[in-house]
């Protein structure tokens, strides 16, 4: 993926808030919080700040480990380094997720369909973000997804998708 270091930054440390999505009942969304390139190395205070925000719903939109490798132990402990870090358990805690990832999850910067652990990757960003055994996410290449709220004023849907990373696999 081409690094646009702008745009990183400000999905980043400003994350995007969409307010009245949903009526404001109970158990709706009315406010997102987005947000990716949280590298694991780092402390990322910036879970600690959306968690005050209260927002109903936090989509990783990826990159959400700098993974880079071929082995999946140091992908997984890179994932468990995130999971270790108390700014990330307070997000997790206190806001429901989804995710999606990007060339830094999925285990090659910049990796395509040459990537030869595609399917392991998969399987340990799934594992990592909880995804239910249920979940057609198991069944398809790729991460891809949607995730629909029903409310009896709006409509709420998400999609998830990164194409590129198992599209020409």
């Amino acid at each position: 993926m081409r690094s646009f270091p702008l745009l990183h930054f400000c999905i980043t440390i400003l994350f995007y808030q969409c307010s009245t999505i949903i009526s404001a009942q109970t158990n709706s969304i009315s406010k997102i919080a987005f947000g990716s390139c949280s590298n694991q190395n780092h402390p990322l205070p910036i879970f600690d700040v959306v968690v005050k925000h209260e927002p109903n719903l936090f989509v990783f939109l990826g990159d959400n480990i700098y993974a880079d490798s071929w082995s999946m132990s140091t992908i997984k402990r890179k994932y468990q380094q995130l999971a270790d870090k108390p700014t990330f358990q307070n997000l997790k805690t206190h806001v429901p997720l989804i995710a999606t990832w990007d060339d830094h999850d999925f285990g090659q910067n910049d990796g395509g369909k040459q990537y030869p652990f595609k399917k392991q990757t998969k399987k340990i960003f799934l594992d990592f973000f909880n995804e239910p055994d249920s979940s057609e996410r198991w069944k398809h290449d790729g991460i891809y997804t949607h995730t629909c709220t029903n409310s009896t004023a709006k409509n709420f849907k998400s999609s998830c998708s990164i194409t590129a990373r198992f599209a020409i696999t």
